[in-house]
């Protein structure tokens, strides 16, 4: 015997179809509301064998077998339901988490090109920095870059040209001095 009952667990197993079992133009189970229920029998008697029918607020695919006994006999129909209403809405909810992902990868982009553009602006910066304080002879400046790279390698030949033009510096101060020393020593020997 077929009841309300059984209608809701073929729904369950089918994963949301819906299923109105009828008898001599009479409905005795159905796993639809009402309303929804005399809409598709009228939608389906009207017509016929179309197998997209409405109940005026959702779309169904429509599938219609007869039941029979166990002699063969009518004994009345199964119409089963189908909605779209589920797979709309699985749509429109991928929709929005692509959306979401799209959006937050953007997002994700922009933070890392930002990181990336700071992390080798600021050795530039330093070396910038550093470049000015030779530029006021200050040859005793040097730049701490810790990095492997190329900037990383800028920065340690910056230290070595430093040093070296400090002790070019401080050589040619203790050559000048020399030579200050003799010409003072020539001129008190003269």
């Amino acid at each position: 015997s077929v009841n309300h009952a059984v209608a809701q667990r073929l729904k369950e197993s089918t994963g949301g179809s819906e299923f109105v079992f009828e008898s001599n133009d009479r409905i005795f189970a159905s796993t639809l509301n009402p309303r929804a229920t005399r809409a598709l029998q009228k939608a389906v008697i009207s017509e016929g064998e179309l197998p997209l029918v409405s109940d005026g607020v959702s779309e169904y695919v429509s599938l219609k077998r007869a039941l029979v006994d166990l002699e063969g006999n009518s004994i009345g129909r199964l119409c089963i339901y189908r909605s779209f209403d589920s797979a709309r809405q699985s749509l429109s909810e991928l929709g929005r988490n692509i959306v979401a992902i799209w959006l937050a990868a953007i997002l994700l982009g922009l933070l890392l090109s930002y990181e990336l553009a700071r992390r080798i602006v600021q050795p530039v910066r330093i070396l910038d920095a550093a470049a000015a304080e030779v530029g006021r002879q200050n040859y005793s400046h040097r730049v701490d870059l810790k990095s492997s790279d190329e900037l990383g390698r800028l920065g340690k030949t910056f230290n070595a040209m430093c040093e070296s033009i400090q002790k070019a510096r401080q050589e040619l101060i203790l050559k000048e001095r020399i030579s200050t020393i003799g010409r003072m020593a020539s001129s008190i020997v003269h």
